[in-house]
């Protein structure tokens, strides 16, 4: 029995041992899973050390990057002012002597980021309900970014953005906050409060201008 445990922690040892020896060689790529059609990003690639200076082919939609786009410095390789213009899904792949990686970028029309705040906007002045006109808004971004899926947008909108943002701590405080200030001035202005203030006010007001 203690053979068979001596030679599973052998074995964990050893596995342990080759992920961390191998965690070196591996390309890191960063780029964006999502693009604004024609607006220009940037993507960092991280090459492992023993990786050669001219081993490296970066292809968008099988289309390779201009040389002047690409700059080196030390084991990080940026590529500046990547354009897309294509909507939809496009293929990024970079080719090296230790394989090829590819990840894909989807790519939206630019008018598409102003369309949520203006979903909100809309709705406010038309039903004069500020936190569903919101939801709307951030729903419908959500939608655009998953790929315009609203059925699957509306759950990713409470589970991803609504709850994570109120488990934030600083966000919660300014959610409390608010509540709790909107709930001052509603007892203020049930109490007679405003129309006090407004009293007051009234007998500097001899004027036009006043």
């Amino acid at each position: 029995m203690k053979k068979i445990v001596y030679i599973f922690y052998l074995f964990i040892i050893l596995l342990n041992f080759n992920l961390y020896a191998g965690g070196d060689d591996q390309i890191r790529i960063n780029a964006p899973e999502l693009a604004l059609k024609s607006v220009p990003f940037d993507i960092i690639i991280e090459k492992p050390d023993t990786a050669t200076r001219d081993s490296f082919f970066i292809q968008i939609n099988k289309s390779e990057i201009p040389a002047d786009k690409i700059t080196r410095q030390g084991q990080t390789i940026t590529v500046k002012n990547i354009s897309l213009n294509k909507s939809g899904q496009n293929l990024l792949e970079i080719s090296s002597s230790f394989g090829t990686l590819s990840q894909n970028i989807r790519a939206i029309p630019g008018w598409l980021s102003i369309l949520p705040p203006i979903i909100a906007i809309f709705l406010a002045l038309l039903t004069r309900q500020m936190i569903v006109s919101l939801f709307t808004g951030i729903w419908a971004g959500v939608a655009f970014i998953h790929n315009y899926d609203f059925f699957s947008g509306f759950f990713i909108t409470l589970d991803d953005y609504i709850v994570n943002s109120l488990a934030d701590p600083d966000h919660a405080s300014i959610v409390i906050f608010s509540l709790l200030f909107g709930g001052m001035v509603g007892i203020i202005s049930k109490n007679g409060g405003m129309r006090g203030i407004v009293k007051v006010a009234s007998r500097y007001a001899n004027s036009r201008r006043k």
